[in-house]
């Protein structure tokens, strides 16, 4: 259910959580981090790749391009 409110008007759940001590929000932030699936978060890096260019009258040529694998 969604309840439209004007930005600054409070909804009940922001007074709850701002009354709440600071150990209990960073509690309940703990317990949302370990129910988010961590594997969407944990990604390969991007592959390392390369263009080797050559300038030319009309713009650029690809002289050479590819990946390094294995660093």
């Amino acid at each position: 259910m969604v309840k439209k409110r004007k930005l600054h008007e409070e909804s009940n759940r922001t007074n709850y959580w701002a009354n709440q001590p600071v150990g209990k929000r960073i509690e309940a932030l703990e317990v949302i981090r370990g129910t988010t699936n961590d594997s969407i978060y944990i990604q390969q890096p991007f592959p390392k790749v390369y263009r080797i260019l050559r300038k030319t009258k009309n713009g650029y040529q690809v002289v050479r391009s590819g990946s390094l694998k294995g660093t």
